[in-house]
């Protein structure tokens, strides 16, 4: 009888560790496609400032990771290695116990502040990134045009906003004011994550 309980517990756990294997597998492919969608996808707006450059980095080195331990894990499956087999499992534990920390502190956070303060104070240095994204969802700012006001290049240009807040049918000067009419109004989050 306990020959047959510890051939049920040992079937069990095989197929718990098959499942998790598979799932590590699925989830690393998972997370380098979506890095090489994002580099894809956003490579017309610049690098968009270093908050977004160092998530895709990020994003694909834990998919990466999360493949080769996948990998390592069908390995070790396979050779029915004990102490791999356990090593391997307490390393994608943690690992998985990391990327819900991960997800968790990023959905507690304020992301739209943080997006704001890291990007729109790169303007100066990588202005291709906001440029292109106001002109193309023809948006101004995060939440509209008044974000600009406390970024360096705000306090700088007291009283204007970037060229690419206004439509092209303006001027050709690189900025425009907060009292042209052709400045767009409505802020760019929305629009900019519906994409």
């Amino acid at each position: 009888k306990q020959w047959y309980q510890r051939r049920v517990r040992g079937f069990i756990l095989g197929w718990v560790y098959y499942t998790l294997t598979i799932a590590l597998n699925a989830g690393g492919l998972l997370l380098i496609a979506c890095g090489v969608y994002m580099i894809e996808t956003f490579q017309q707006y610049g690098d968009g400032g270093k908050s977004l450059t160092d998530f895709v980095i990020v994003t694909i080195v834990v998919g990466s990771v999360t493949l080769i331990v996948g990998i390592l894990m069908c390995g070790s499956m396979c050779s029915k290695h004990r102490c791999m087999l356990y090593s391997l499992a307490i390393t994608s534990i943690v690992l998985f116990l990391f990327q819900l920390s991960s997800f968790c502190w990023i959905a507690t956070q304020s992301g739209t502040s943080k997006v704001k303060t890291l990007t729109m104070e790169d303007y100066e240095t990588e202005p291709t990134y906001f440029d292109n994204v106001q002109r193309d969802f023809e948006c101004c700012g995060i939440d509209g045009p008044n974000d600009w006001r406390n970024t360096p290049w705000g306090i700088e240009h007291r009283g204007q906003v970037p060229s690419s807040c206004c439509s092209s049918t303006t001027t050709s000067s690189d900025i425009c004011s907060y009292n042209s009419t052709t400045l767009y109004t409505r802020g760019c989050e929305k629009p900019y994550f519906e994409f």
